[in-house]
């Protein structure tokens, strides 16, 4: 078959079997996985595949957002954005209703949820207020901004991984983001294509190879 489920068991095939009549029916090709806990924790332990667990995981966590693999689909209709912002609106109108605010926990409640996603447009708008262009170094040198291309030692070149070196906020479509301020972002700077970087992990020190670095 060429593509190992001739490997598989029967109960295994007989799984996938139905995950490709799920996709018909849903008018896809492949197999089709739902986004609920027990298949999240089945891909991400079992899946051999590096790019299945990584679009999984994404799709998981940018589940019911106007972001990631799912933005757009079906028009819109996974994201729960406007949802959010009218139960929030009528909390407020119900919390209004049973009179005594000082003492009312349904309205304070709703002013709390409200204040969260008034906090994180404020976060935005300063980062957008304050946002400064940083002059990248020396051509091949690894510093903020730059994309690297790495593997960990005892794996293929084929297993390699990509970052941006930078602040979540500059994540860009296809890039996974490192801090220059964690272990590894840290251990990377200053570095060319070519070298071993040696950086201490939570479970003991580990090396990586810094295949590439780019400029965007």
């Amino acid at each position: 078959m060429g593509n190992g489920i001739e490997s598989f068991s029967p109960s295994q095939r007989n799984r996938l079997a139905r995950l490709a009549r799920r996709a018909q029916q849903a008018g896809r090709e492949g197999w089709l996985l739902a986004l609920n806990q027990p298949t999240y924790v089945a891909v991400m332990t079992a899946a051999r595949s590096r790019a299945l667990r990584r679009a999984y995981c994404e799709a998981w966590f940018t589940r019911a957002s106007d972001a990631g693999p799912l933005a757009g689909l079906d028009g819109g209709k996974f994201d729960n954005g406007p949802v959010i912002e009218n139960i929030l609106r009528l909390r407020h109108e119900a919390a209004r209703l049973l009179g005594d605010l000082s003492e009312n926990g349904d309205y304070h409640a709703a002013k709390d949820e409200q204040g969260h996603m008034e906090g994180r447009i404020r976060e935005l708008e300063h980062l957008l207020d304050n946002g400064e262009i940083i002059e990248l170094g020396d051509a091949g040198v690894v510093a903020a901004g730059s994309i690297v291309t790495i593997v960990y030692e005892g794996e293929a070149e084929s297993d390699a991984e990509r970052y941006l070196i930078g602040h979540l906020e500059e994540r860009m479509p296809g890039l996974d983001v490192m801090s220059p301020k964690s272990p590894l972002g840290s251990a990377l700077l200053g570095h060319e294509a070519g070298q071993w970087v040696e950086y201490d992990a939570p479970n003991g020190a580990l090396r990586v190879k810094l295949i590439k670095v780019e400029h965007p």
